[in-house]
């Protein structure tokens, strides 16, 4: 089973979605992709969201709120989401599109 996380850094102030087996996966999958310091990342559980692909409407339907600095409290528009997440599940869905 691959568990969905809410990955978040702290001093940065940014979030993304990422399947992975532990939060300490889970933080160096995203600390890779961004250069990020692993320890100023935290890691939480998204459950509505493990083994299915992460789009704007599953992570909607998980319970996960998406929100801009632009926007404020409203949710981003589908077409500004981003899917980081590389894993077997997800690459199904990039390969797609």
């Amino acid at each position: 089973m691959m568990k969905a996380w809410i990955v978040e850094d702290r001093f940065d102030e940014w979030v993304t979605l990422v399947h992975a087996k532990t939060t300490g996966k889970a933080k160096v999958e995203v600390a890779s992709w961004f250069g990020s310091d692993f320890l100023s990342l935290n890691a939480k559980r998204l459950p509505g969201l493990d083994d299915k692909p992460i789009t704007y409407q599953n992570a909607l339907d998980a319970g996960f709120q998406y929100t801009t600095d632009e926007l404020g409290d409203e949710f981003t528009p589908e077409y500004q989401f981003i899917n980081d997440c590389n894993c077997d599940i997800c690459k199904g869905i990039k390969n797609e599109n």
